[in-house]
């Protein structure tokens, strides 16, 4: 199988646009900032703020729903592109300037605009929503779901009874909902194969066993041809029928999920009384124990020592953890370069982390 190549992995084509099409006539925006803000003003965005994330009917005490923490992990993603992209552009120097701009100023754009659209085809209830849909379809009467299976391939039956939100992000992203202009929201191609974390149809995905990107599905039959032709121009080579490498920039925004879906929700359960300030410093300042990569653990308690308000002290821990893990993954990202450029790299940059840090996760997820 060939190599993914860093200099074809990007590119300012967007969806619905013809092939020629690559110049940006913004003179104030790249083409990944126009994506960000594409993201921002849609309205599909906005309605992530009526979907909970982990906590729901929390009364007067603000925690995050799927609107803040899709901007949290924003911004994380933009650190990760930015500290991952100056590497890149400092190792391949003489690949040109346009190379260098991309991996220097333009990727970190991409990671948080995926950032941004990563959940934007998540139900109402997120998981439990998508279990909901799935059970509809799978226990209609008998009647409907032969209609059903008459009329639709096995494929397109299998987008209903195993729906995956995921699927659903690049459907709501590139869909044009009856209007004549095609392509949806005319994204680039760089930020929508970002987003699509399992790569398969719905036929090849939700398989045991078989690699990381097919625990799930990554497009509906209805999008197929949208995402064949969005690895084509990217040089995401197919692994298997409609099975397809990761991206190599989707372990990014994986990575910024990964970060704030663990530390965000601990800090949520201080505010909201279920986990107390002892054992978030349990928890979290373990990882700085024996590091000189970002605020030692007595530097640390040092400031905490003045700081009086225990959300404030979360707070400051929360940052810290955040820049430490930021610093950790992007580290294995570009230690795994070879892995990733050829499809092969089986785990989520969260799980590369060594064997110590790793049970400390652990006690978090617990």
């Amino acid at each position: 199988m060939e190599k993914m190549s860093w200099q074809r992995l990007y590119s300012p084509r967007r969806t619905g646009e013809v092939a020629n099409k690559t110049r940006n006539p913004d003179q104030a925006r790249n083409s990944y900032m126009r994506d960000y803000d594409r993201i921002i003003f849609s309205s599909a965005f906005r309605r992530l703020q009526n979907k909970t994330q982990v906590f729901p009917l929390p009364g007067p005490v603000f925690v995050h729903n799927r609107l803040t923490h899709s901007l949290e992990v924003a911004s994380v993603g933009r650190s990760l592109g930015r500290m991952v992209g100056e590497q890149i552009a400092a190792k391949y120097a003489d690949s040109g300037d346009d190379f260098k701009e991309f991996y220097r100023y333009e990727l970190a754009y991409v990671v948080a605009s995926a950032c941004l659209a990563h959940d934007i085809g998540n139900p109402p209830f997120g998981h439990s929503g998508e279990d909901a849909i799935r059970e509809y379809f799978s226990t209609l009467p008998t009647a409907v779901a032969q209609r059903l299976a008459k009329e639709l391939t096995p494929n397109e039956l299998l987008d209903f009874t195993k729906f995956e939100g995921n699927s659903n992000a690049l459907r709501t992203l590139t869909n044009n909902y009856g209007e004549q202009e095609p392509g949806g929201y005319r994204l680039t191609y760089t930020t929508i194969a970002s987003i699509v974390k399992y790569p398969c149809s719905s036929q090849q995905g939700f398989v045991k066993g078989m690699g990381i990107g097919r625990k799930k599905s990554g497009y509906f039959a209805s999008e197929q041809d949208t995402y064949t032709q969005i690895a084509a121009e990217l040089g995401i080579p197919m692994l298997a029928q409609d099975v397809y490498a990761r991206h190599p920039f989707v372990y990014l925004v994986e990575a910024a999920d990964d970060i704030c879906y663990r530390v965000i929700d601990l800090e949520d359960a201080h505010r909201l009384g279920i986990v107390s300030y002892e054992k978030i410093c349990a928890l979290l300042l373990p990882f700085f124990e024996n590091t000189n990569e970002y605020n030692a653990k007595d530097k640390i308690l040092e400031k905490l020592g003045n700081i009086k308000d225990p959300n404030l002290k979360v707070q400051f821990i929360r940052a810290n953890w955040i820049g430490l893990m930021v610093s950790k993954l992007a580290q294995l990202f570009v230690a795994n370069e070879d892995a990733l450029l050829a499809g092969r790299l089986d785990k989520d940059l969260l799980s590369l982390l060594p064997e110590a840090q790793l049970q400390l996760i652990a006690d978090i997820n617990q």
